[in-house]
């Protein structure tokens, strides 16, 4: 009696001391991955228990949707994924990603399925559908800027975990995450577009 009791309680003890040692674990990773991890990056809380994330990237929208539509080639430079895999098409601008991701040594790996969906030139949605975690669903917004040659992108998400945990040590453990994850789609863009493709702006 007294075991099952405790389950529950140990469970959650063990996954919150293990979300709270990202950011150590995050400090070891290589320093190609953390260069400026949350430079330019600002980042605040949104409504529904919501993060959100916004950063400028040098380059016009097209480029950044371009490399943004390569799911697996740009999560294949997160040290946490251990493998991203598209596992059905459904459609030309929608797929069924399966993740596996190790996000400390102190958990077992999630594993999940989202429903990721495609606006081109606009940026990308998504949801769980299946798997590891209660709910996960967000989207990255790309916006244009008066500056053609300039994209905003802004990244909201909300994590809700299948245990018991408070809301708000998940968004702080996502307030340190998602300026890492920008920054990561921020130099997957300039190594496939090194130098951007000027756009005219129109203004005389």
């Amino acid at each position: 009696m007294k075991t099952s009791l405790l389950k529950p309680t140990f469970i959650r003890l063990t996954l919150i001391l293990g979300l709270l040692s990202l950011p150590l674990i995050n400090t070891v990773q290589p320093a190609v991955v953390l260069a400026k991890s949350s430079s330019g990056v600002s980042v605040k809380e949104v409504g529904d228990n919501a993060v959100q994330a916004t950063l400028l990237i040098e380059r016009p929208v097209a480029q950044v949707y371009d490399v943004i539509r390569q799911t697996v080639k740009v999560l294949a430079k997160d040290p946490t994924f251990e493998s991203v895999v598209v596992e059905k098409k459904l459609g030309a601008n929608s797929e069924l990603v399966k993740y596996r991701q190790k996000v400390s040594p102190f958990l077992p790996a999630y594993v999940y399925t989202s429903q990721v969906d495609y606006t081109p030139n606009k940026g990308t949605k998504f949801h769980r559908v299946s798997g590891s975690f209660k709910a996960m669903d967000g989207s990255c917004q790309l916006v244009a800027t008066e500056n053609p040659n300039q994209t905003k992108i802004i990244y909201t998400l909300r994590v809700a975990l299948d245990v018991p945990l408070p809301q708000a040590i998940i968004n702080h453990l996502l307030k340190h995450d998602l300026p890492r994850s920008l920054n990561l789609m921020k130099a997957a863009v300039y190594q496939q577009y090194p130098s951007p493709v000027k756009v005219a702006s129109g203004k005389k």
